[in-house]
């Protein structure tokens, strides 16, 4: 009997203290802004879906080893990813003069696969995968991954992660064209 009171005396204890709050930080890699320059193509692409798998949301993912994945308890990004590495691609694709939004036109489907940090040695890796569809055929299709390093802290990987997502939509651009 006198057990069953302190142990509910030692529950009690857990469920009415308080801990801190967690002091959330939220992240936005800048990209690109500018739209590169080129002579238009006779090619025609929509952007079709860009999404993601449910673990890359808002939460901040980091690799400690080729096969783990893991979130930062209070780091988040301000929107999901495929929302920064869809505006990236359409950037890439009106620099190209290729994008259009209605008509005859291949459709362009991405899905984002890694958009994480990796540790040791600390590098921003975004991941690709895409798919060119005519009608109904895939006429190409294939992965795209850009690591940049990230040397100097938190920070640095931010910025890396941003020149990231350039760089791999500019390069899946150029291998669909």
């Amino acid at each position: 009997m006198n057990l069953r009171i302190v142990l509910l005396g030692l529950a009690g204890c857990a469920l009415t203290s308080k801990s801190p709050p967690l002091d959330i930080h939220y992240y936005a890699p800048q990209t690109s802004e500018v739209v590169p320059k080129s002579e238009p193509k006779e090619i025609k692409i929509r952007l079709g879906r860009v999404f993601s798998g449910s673990h890359l949301r808002t939460r901040i993912a980091y690799r400690a080893s080729p096969i783990e994945i893991e979130f930062y308890e209070t780091r988040r990004w301000t929107e999901p990813p495929e929302a920064f590495v869809r505006r990236a691609l359409e950037r890439a694709l009106i620099g190209r003069g290729v994008l259009v939004t209605g008509g005859k036109a291949l459709k362009l489907d991405v899905e984002v696969l890694g958009f994480e940090e990796v540790r040791s040695p600390q590098v921003a890796r975004v991941s690709l995968r895409y798919m060119l569809i005519d009608d109904r055929v895939v006429v190409a299709s294939g992965v795209v991954e850009v690591e940049r390093p990230a040397t100097q802290g938190f920070a640095s990987f931010v910025t890396a992660l941003g020149a990231a997502i350039d760089e791999a939509c500019a390069r899946l651009v150029e291998e669909v064209l």
